[in-house]
């Protein structure tokens, strides 16, 4: 509250970045570092003074743009313009008090950083991180054939790209695969979805060995 004396009136100027400007005591809000000047008077006679009040610059951040991962994937992400940081939420960070960090959240996250300058100044930005889910893939079910033969394996997954291997004795049509092994082998079949997430997935073809005849 205002502790005048009483009988004295004030008047300061600049006046508009004051709560008041006819108080001794004023609340000052501004912008930029400001010389308020007070004029005392008392009985007709006045007196004035000054104060400055220093107002220090916030932190000009730079951040990483948002960005986009898949699932179980990881990113750095980094903030500049300070000598202070801290991100926060924590899930999914390696470090929360540095410049850097890798980021694996597990799902859409926004990651805010709180950034202080030497002047012991604050600013905060953010960064959206979209997690996109992983294709679905289940190669086929296992199968058995005797030495020689063949059997076709379709894999149960969405309209995605397909890469199976080995690329040994079979033959490839997307999810589908003719195989022809001449001994057990397993074949894995990796799929990219339009976001550029894959997975995998494999499948075991059993081969029975020819019968040995004396």
């Amino acid at each position: 509250g205002d502790t005048a004396i009483e009988g004295y009136t004030y008047k300061w100027s600049p006046s508009h970045s004051l709560n008041y400007d006819n108080i001794s005591n004023p609340i000052a809000y501004p912008s930029t570092t400001t010389t308020y000047t007070v004029t005392a008077s008392f009985n007709g006679i006045t007196a004035s003074d000054e104060v400055v009040v220093y107002v220090n610059p916030l932190p000009q951040i730079s951040i990483s743009n948002d960005t986009a991962i898949c699932y179980n994937n990881s990113i750095l992400i980094s903030a500049s313009g300070g000598t202070k940081y801290n991100w926060y939420p924590h899930t999914g960070l390696t470090t929360y008090n540095q410049a850097q960090t890798y980021a694996s959240p597990s799902s859409s996250t926004k990651y805010y950083v709180t950034v202080t300058n030497t002047y012991n100044c604050s600013n905060i930005d953010s960064i959206f991180i979209t997690v996109h889910n992983l294709p679905s893939v289940n190669a086929g079910n296992n199968a058995t054939i005797c030495y020689g033969r063949s059997v076709n394996i379709t894999a149960d997954t969405g309209f995605y790209s397909y890469s199976w291997y080995p690329l040994d004795n079979i033959d490839t049509i997307n999810n589908t695969i003719n195989a022809y092994p001449t001994s057990t082998t397993t074949y894995s079949l990796t799929v990219t979805d339009n976001n550029g997430c894959t997975a995998s997935n494999s499948v075991v073809v059993n081969v029975i060995p020819p019968t040995k005849t004396n």
